[in-house]
C-alpha cells in the first residue's frame, strides 16, 4: 500500500505529518516511500488522563495497537512532547522534555514487548 490518500496534518522545520482520511486497515503493508523521510511510523491512537502509568497501560490495550502488534514487528518507540511554541519563535529551540522521557519510560515499563522493556 504506497501512501494511501495522505493529507498534511502538522508541519515544522524538520518534522511533517500526515493524515489518512480512513483508519491503515494493513500497518504492516504500510509504505511511505520518500526521498526527504529519515524515518516514518504510524500512530496508532491517544489517551488522556492524569496518571501517567495507567495512560502507559491504556496505550497498549488500545485496539489499534493490539491489531498492530498482531501485524508487524516494532523497531522501535518515540515519544515527544508536543512543543511549546514554533522553533525560533523568542529563541525556542525543540528539545527532549522530562516529561518525555518519563511517558517512555512508563510505556517501555508496560510494554507487552520484550525487546521494549
Amino acid at each position: 500500500m504506497r501512501a494511501p490518500k495522505l493529507r498534511p496534518a502538522f508541519s515544522r522545520p524538520g518534522f511533517v505529518t500526515f493524515k489518512l482520511d480512513q483508519p491503515c486497515e494493513q500497518p504492516e503493508k504500510f509504505a511511505l516511500p520518500s526521498a526527504f523521510a529519515r524515518t516514518s511510523g504510524i500512530s496508532l491512537g491517544a489517551v488522556k488522563g492524569d496518571r501517567l502509568h495507567e495512560l502507559a497501560r491504556q496505550v497498549w490495550e488500545l485496539p489499534e495497537v493490539v491489531k498492530a502488534l498482531g501485524a508487524i514487528e516494532v523497531a522501535g518507540l518515540h515519544v515527544w512532547q508536543r512543543d511549546e511554541r514554533s522553533p525560533g519563535d523568542r529563541g525556542f529551540e525543540p528539545y527532549r522534555t522530562a516529561l518525555a522521557e518519563e511517558a517512555e519510560h512508563a510505556l517501555r515499563e508496560v510494554s507487552p514487548i520484550e525487546s521494549l522493556r
